[in-house]
């Protein structure tokens, strides 16, 4: 009896043992965890584009910041994100619309890695980076990582670009004397339908592989203000994946005729009636000149959405008011109605320079 007891005796101690020891070990993996938890909110995660903007076609890179200001190293840590199919990243996969993009980091203590990402601007518009999911085992957390991104139309091909080019020579279409100064290189510019060979800059032309023009700067500069109506008359149809496919190429045409009055040094403003990317119904930017105001069009090119928003008359009725003169008017639409043209006779009647394009013939 007294030997059961003994037994008896190690194995309530034995138990006691085990059970504190099971407590101590779940204390200590609880205590850890938390400090684990601690440290991986010590975690910073950046992303963003190398450029503010860029065009249609043109590559660019995402990159990636993560850094670890945690003394303890993190392992297999994924960062997860969607991101729109408009712009195409290496490595993404998804569907038409939107892309599934994951990245795996392991950092060691305090430290930063930095990746870039080769992405492909493949259309137009304004894109909005929200929050990134970070997973560490089984915790997962949502950081605020906001980037906004905007990719502006592309300039209209070669063969719509002499197109337009013969609606911007002044010989036909100004009444306003413009005169090159021989003497003075605002530029250089890729050789284009109508330049004058004495214009050639052969240095350019052997360092690039094609020919290259000096652009000159002019003795009287040019006005210029581009509207584009986005409105369709009642009396007419037009379905809307062709309405879309007029708008996107009447953007482009914008973006190359805005393009080449900032590399001719003209002064330029624009206006259009589309809904905007953000919240708008319209945007209108005053006659301006130089690149900021240039990079500030195709901003408005970037968010225009092809969507019908607000009459184009009260950007008229603006002008109108402000008594705009000296002007060469560049007027974009699908149709012109009895109250558009009422406003461009009276714009032209107050000096200003009125052509008309129709989108769906250029």
């Amino acid at each position: 009896m007294k030997e059961f007891d003994q037994y008896l005796e190690i194995v309530i101690i034995a138990i006691i043992i085990a059970g504190l020891g099971f407590l101590f070990i779940t204390v200590l993996l609880f205590a850890y965890r938390r400090f684990m938890e601690w440290g991986f909110s010590q975690l910073e995660y950046k992303r963003y584009f190398t450029k503010e903007g860029a065009f249609e076609g043109e590559t660019v890179y995402f990159v990636e910041e993560m850094t670890n200001g945690f003394f303890l190293a993190f392992k297999d840590i994924a960062v997860e994100s969607h991101i729109s199919s408009g712009i195409k990243l290496s490595g993404c996969k998804g569907d038409d619309k939107i892309q599934h993009f994951v990245s795996i980091f392991s950092l060691k203590p305090r430290t930063r890695i930095v990746r870039r990402h080769k992405a492909v601007c493949m259309k137009r518009g304004h894109y909005v980076l929200e929050s990134a999911r970070i997973g560490y085992g089984d915790k997962d957390v949502f950081i605020n990582s906001k980037h906004e991104f905007n990719v502006y139309p592309k300039e209209t091909p070669i063969e719509q670009q002499e197109s337009l080019n013969m609606y911007l020579q002044y010989s036909n279409y100004s009444k306003y004397p413009i005169v090159e100064d021989a003497f003075s290189v605002n530029g250089i510019r890729e050789y284009g339908y109508g330049d004058a060979m004495s214009k050639i800059n052969h240095k350019a032309t052997a360092k690039a592989g094609k020919m290259m023009v000096n652009v000159n700067d002019y003795v009287l500069g040019r006005r210029v203000m581009v509207y584009l109506n986005f409105q369709v008359p009642d009396d007419t149809y037009i379905p809307m994946e062709m309405f879309e496919v007029h708008m996107e190429n009447a953007l482009s045409y914008v973006s190359y005729l805005i393009g080449e009055c900032a590399r001719c040094g003209f002064d330029f403003g624009f206006a259009c009636n589309s809904r905007m990317a953000y919240g708008g119904r319209s945007a209108k930017y005053p006659i301006s000149s130089g690149n900021g105001a240039y990079i500030d069009i195709l901003n408005i090119l970037a968010c225009a959405r092809p969507i019908e928003g607000d009459s184009i008359l009260p950007s008229m009725d603006k002008d109108i008011s402000e008594n705009l003169t000296n002007a060469e008017i560049f007027f974009f639409t699908l149709k012109v109605d009895e109250a558009i043209d009422r406003r461009l006779v009276q714009l032209e009647n107050m000096g200003n320079v009125v052509t008309v394009i129709r989108i769906d013939e250029v």
